[in-house]
């Protein structure tokens, strides 16, 4: 086997590794105050979902222009 697939495969075993510890991580922290977070959670769906939407609408409004 080639080393430099070798490599590749320990890179992203490395950035699994990490990912898992940044979930973990995150699940602790939101588990200490379960409301506050869910509410924080919340609140940025509804303002993705917003911008989003304004995305959309914005496209729609471009497209019946041209």
């Amino acid at each position: 086997m080639c080393l430099y697939s070798q490599e590749h495969r320990g890179a992203r075993t490395s950035r699994v590794n990490q990912l898992a510890v940044i979930d973990i991580i995150y699940s602790l922290m939101v588990s200490k105050n379960l409301d506050a977070s869910i509410e924080a959670i919340e609140h940025t769906m509804e303002v993705t979902h917003r911008t989003l939407g304004r995305s959309s609408q914005q496209e729609s409004a471009r497209e019946e222009r041209s």
